[in-house]
């Protein structure tokens, strides 16, 4: 049954994404705007025996600029959240449409969506924090150097490489802007492949080789990308793919600590997304007879044996299989772990 809802024309509100699309791009919305909203549809889209569907809501949508206490219930709106007193999120205010959207932007009006409707995937670094932050706001700056730069290097790479030398007369025309080329212009030479040309008497021809793109250039991105990987709290090889600076013991150590951040990540993502997720689609199949052998009664009675399940996000394989293995094998023999954590 889940299998059959994970399709794209089932799970999604627009029919486009599957749900391992929706995840991913979740995953997506919370790296580069610190935040996105999933609005659950309790209807049955396309041929889906589930009545639910998932509407993917970016940040931009959010009516943050809606902040005025609400009369009708008292509870103050913040950056579009209502809260109550305790700042636990009541409703979520929506644009109809996103502001980018030149079509409907003209109709766009308020939508009051309430809070057992949507999933807010966020990080909260400081309660009461109510919005996300991208991940590489403390990056930004580093990056807009390193593009600035670099357009700077490029521009200055085409530049040079147009001039190919200079003539050297032994003496200056009286009136500078006076020359022998047309309508009094100075003279100048167009070079093409095995070309030879003739120089006037005097003359002498001095080949210009730039020295661009700049050969520090390397380095100093290099550095930039460094900074900008501990911003992001990833490490450089994994953040620019760049392992010709790294070693086997340091590549191996920066690719551990990394898959430690990705478990945190991991259980953030079950925690906020699919646990309630899989709560609130378990209740819509079994109530809607889409799952065969589980009786209806038995469920609302005892809701908690049928949500409890072993979430088991994807692992990796051993950077050094021999040696780790053998360490496991080792571990295991002395009581230190179980096959079952190693597995």
């Amino acid at each position: 049954a889940w299998g059959q809802w994970t399709k794209a024309a089932n799970c999604h509100t627009g029919g486009g994404l599957h749900f391992h699309d929706i995840e991913r791009m979740a995953m997506a919305q919370v790296f580069e705007a610190g935040e996105v909203f999933i609005r659950l549809h309790r209807t049955r889209f396309g041929d889906s025996k589930v009545p639910l569907a998932l509407e993917l809501v970016e940040a931009e949508r959010i009516a943050d600029d809606y902040s005025v206490p609400m009369a009708s219930t008292g509870n103050p709106v913040r950056l579009g959240i209502e809260v109550d007193a305790f700042q636990r999120p009541i409703a979520y205010w929506l644009r109809t449409a996103h502001l980018s959207d030149a079509v409907n932007t003209a109709g766009n009006q308020l939508l009051r969506v309430p809070a057992a409707d949507m999933i807010h995937l966020r990080i909260v670094d400081r309660w009461p924090q109510t919005r996300g932050v991208p991940w590489l706001h403390t990056s930004m700056r580093r990056l807009n150097d390193m593009d600035g730069y670099s357009e700077a290097e490029i521009i200055a790479a085409r530049t040079s490489s147009c001039v190919v030398g200079f003539i050297q007369s032994p003496e200056l025309p009286v009136d500078p802007g006076a020359g022998d080329g047309a309508n009094g212009m100075p003279r100048e030479m167009a070079m093409e492949p095995g070309m030879i040309e003739h120089l006037a008497p005097g003359e002498s021809f001095t080949g210009f080789s730039p020295q661009r793109p700049n050969s520090g250039m390397d380095a100093f991105m290099r550095l930039m990308l460094r900074e900008v990987a501990a911003g992001a709290g990833v490490s450089y090889e994994s953040l620019s793919r760049d392992y010709s600076q790294s070693n086997y013991s340091s590549s191996r150590l920066s690719l551990l600590d990394d898959r430690d951040t990705w478990r945190v990540l991991q259980a953030w993502f079950i925690r906020n997304l699919r646990a309630p997720l899989h709560s609130q689609w378990l209740q819509q199949a079994v109530m809607a007879g889409a799952v065969a052998g589980v009786d209806k009664t038995e469920y609302a009675s005892n809701r908690e044996k049928f949500e409890a399940v072993t979430w088991k996000p994807r692992g990796w394989t051993w950077v050094d299989p021999t040696k780790e293995v053998d360490a496991y094998v080792k571990a295991i023999r002395a009581g230190l772990t179980t096959i079952t954590d190693v597995v």
